[in-house]
């Protein structure tokens, strides 16, 4: 079984038990996802199985939404509402400051990431080191950001956001600094993925659903999964040449599917040359 599946990720399982609960289910042994979602977090997770793990990187490029709910009044070590507080104070902001502030956060911008993340020091992940007590300085990284909208407020001082965002961007980061922006601490109270890779919500199964109509009717196949990408047929013989790693003339120079005469995934190809052939 080779695909991807857009799964509905309930709060609570870790990204990789959401993968290997999949996995179990589909009966197969080589499983990833394309882009982590918090423990705390909900929304898309994109399941790529088999073979189809390679195609995780071209997944993980393309832009990615989310709805998210920003408290003010608590900073929490975490940045979101798994940590503990580190400051609490009564909040004074108002729907107007934050849509005020919201435009510093678009376009490319520097972020420094949490502490308690995946990112690795010294070989090891921040959020080890930060468990064990250990000071853990990240430098600000380069991301952008398409869109952050104010599209409620939540009585006493809740905006909830809606944000269009590149890889590498950390909503739990956008909560500490708005907070900051406004003067007041905030932390990230829910967030959901409504989108990445193409996929959206509305292409999304839960596992129950997985249970009772089969893995096999969730997946999505590998041409199908990068249809954002342009699409080249290639001749029968070039479909023989390709699929042995053989670079052929003519390959596009803008990244592109390479399909046979059915429409099946054969390779992608930029810049004039393979980048990666699927036999």
């Amino acid at each position: 079984m080779t695909g991807v599946v857009p799964f509905l990720k309930a709060p609570g399982p870790s990204s990789q038990q959401a993968v290997t609960a999949v996995r179990r289910l589909a009966g197969i042994r080589r499983a990833g996802h394309a882009g982590t979602l918090d423990p705390e977090a909900a929304g898309l997770l994109l399941i790529c199985l088999g073979s189809a793990t390679r195609l995780a990187e071209y997944l993980m490029e393309r832009p990615k939404s989310y709805r998210a709910l920003v408290r003010f009044g608590v900073s929490t070590d975490t940045l979101d509402a798994a940590g503990d507080a580190i400051e609490v104070t009564t909040p004074d902001v108002t729907a107007a400051m934050v849509a005020a502030a919201l435009p510093r956060f678009v376009g490319d911008i520097l972020q420094t990431p949490p502490v308690f993340s995946a990112l690795k020091r010294g070989g090891r992940n921040a959020y080890e080191l930060a468990r064990a007590g250990q000071a853990v300085a990240l430098d600000p990284r380069p991301v952008h950001v398409d869109t952050i909208r104010l599209v409620g407020w939540e009585e006493p001082a809740g905006a909830w956001l809606d944000i269009e965002c590149g890889s590498g961007f950390y909503v739990r980061s956008l909560a500490r600094d708005l907070g900051e922006a406004v003067g007041c601490p905030a932390y990230l109270a829910v967030l959901v993925r409504t989108g990445c890779g193409g996929f959206d919500l509305h292409d999304a199964w839960t596992l129950e659903e997985l249970q009772a109509d089969g893995v096999e009717s969730a997946v999505v196949p590998p041409a199908e999964a990068l249809a954002f990408l342009p699409a080249v047929e290639l001749a029968p013989g070039d479909v023989v040449a390709v699929r042995h790693g053989i670079q052929i003339a003519g390959l596009p120079v803008r990244r592109s599917r390479l399909l046979d005469g059915i429409g099946e995934l054969v390779g992608v190809a930029a810049s004039g040359r393979l980048e990666k052939v699927w036999s």
